[in-house]
């Protein structure tokens, strides 16, 4: 019978947790990384590509993990407590970036503490409905249609198309 793993579910311990493996393209071969019973998930390699970051849920709950890909013990590296670590990503620099309790994080290369990301997000007054705002000094780009008859104007980060013919 087949094993269902749902990602979102925690301290989970059965045949169908996932272990984080290494395949070699040339001689097809596969490497086992990781022997925790539990979830390994989301795996990253280092930028010298000789170690690899993953979440485990080795500790309790998930947090980040380093291994050297010759082996080694793994090592903890973020120490998150009571809500999970997830979608952990990694940058060329070394940077790591993960959602923890409902925010964005980051982890520089040999800096031992995580940092929160400051999320601003702006919006109109909704209970007022739209409104109608002059962009023309904040536009940055713009391109006319193939067939010339709209053009795009990016302002403020956001794109406006707009009908030639109407206006609209």
């Amino acid at each position: 019978m087949t094993s269902i793993e749902n990602e979102w579910r925690k301290h989970h311990i059965s045949d169908a947790t996932r272990d984080i493996w290494l395949y070699d393209t040339k001689t097809g071969r596969h490497d086992k990384l990781t022997e925790w019973r539990g979830e390994d998930r989301d795996a990253h390699f280092a930028p010298q590509g000789d170690a690899f970051y993953w979440l485990s849920e080795r500790s309790g709950s998930f947090n980040i993990w380093r291994r050297a890909l010759d082996g080694g013990e793994p090592e903890q590296v973020t120490f998150h407590e009571k809500w999970p670590v997830r979608f952990l990503s990694g940058s060329k620099d070394g940077t790591l970036a993960y959602a923890w309790n409902g925010e964005l994080w980051t982890l520089k290369p040999g800096n031992g503490e995580p940092q929160r990301v400051a999320v601003t997000i702006r919006q109109s007054n909704l209970v007022h409905g739209p409104s109608t705002r002059m962009v023309n000094k904040d536009a940055t780009e713009l391109a006319v249609s193939p067939g010339g008859g709209e053009l795009a104007i990016v302002a403020r980060g956001e794109v406006f198309v707009i009908s030639l013919a109407t206006g609209n």
